[in-house]
C-alpha cells in the first residue's frame, strides 16, 4: 500500500478506467493492458493507488480507446479531458458532480473539499478572481500541467461553460489554473 507521501487517489477511481475500457473495447483490452504495465489490474475500492499508476493507466486507456495516440502536450490534453468524462461518466462521478451547486463558480470555488479528500498526498486551492474567473492551485500533483488543463476544460464543457483554462507551472511541485469564461 501507498503512503501519503506518495500521491494516491482511491481504487474506486481506477477501477472506473478500467471498466469503460473493457466497455468500448473488451476483456482482450485489459489483458493487453495488463502486459503493457506488466502486472494485475485489480484494485479494492478504498485501496490507496500512486496517481503515478493512474496516470499510466489513464493515458494507456487513452491510446487503447482511441486507437490514434498522440506525443507531448497534445497527448496529455486530451488524455484529461478523457480523465474527465469517464469520471463524469461513472455512478460515483455522477453522485458527486450533482452534491454541489448548481452554479459553476461555486462549484469550482468549493471543489477543494472534494479534490483533497480524492487525491491524498496533494492539495488544491481555488481564489475568486472576479466574476466569471477563478483560479485554481494544485500542489504537489504528479499529473502533467496539461493533463489537468484538459481535465478542468472538459468540467467546464461537462457544465455547458464557454470559455478556457490556462495553465502555468510555478517553481516547485506547483501548477496554477486560470478558468475565465463569458
Amino acid at each position: 500500500m501507498a503512503t501519503h507521501k506518495e500521491p494516491t487517489i482511491k481504487g474506486v477511481f481506477v477501477n472506473s478506467h478500467l471498466k469503460a475500457l473493457v466497455a468500448a473495447k473488451g476483456e482482450a483490452a485489459l489483458a493487453g493492458l495488463e502486459k503493457l504495465l506488466g502486472r494485475p489490474l485489480k484494485f479494492h475500492a478504498l485501496e490507496d493507488v500512486p496517481v503515478k499508476l493512474e496516470l499510466k493507466i489513464v493515458n494507456a486507456c487513452f491510446d487503447f480507446m482511441t486507437g490514434a495516440p498522440l506525443e507531448g502536450d497534445s497527448r496529455d490534453f486530451e488524455a484529461g479531458r478523457f480523465h474527465f468524462k469517464d469520471f463524469a461518466n461513472t455512478p460515483l462521478g455522477q453522485f458527486i458532480l450533482s452534491t454541489f451547486p448548481k452554479d459553476f463558480k461555486s462549484f469550482v470555488l468549493r471543489s477543494d473539499a472534494v479534490a483533497n479528500r480524492i487525491l491524498k498526498g496533494t492539495e488544491m486551492s481555488a481564489l475568486d478572481l472576479g466574476v466569471k474567473k477563478v483560479k485554481l492551485y494544485f500542489s504537489r500533483s504528479p499529473y502533467p500541467v496539461e493533463h489537468l488543463r484538459g481535465f478542468l476544460q472538459e468540467w467546464m464543457n461537462y457544465w455547458g461553460i464557454k470559455g478556457t483554462v490556462t495553465a502555468q507551472k510555478t517553481d516547485g511541485p506547483k501548477s496554477e489554473y486560470t478558468l475565465s469564461w463569458k
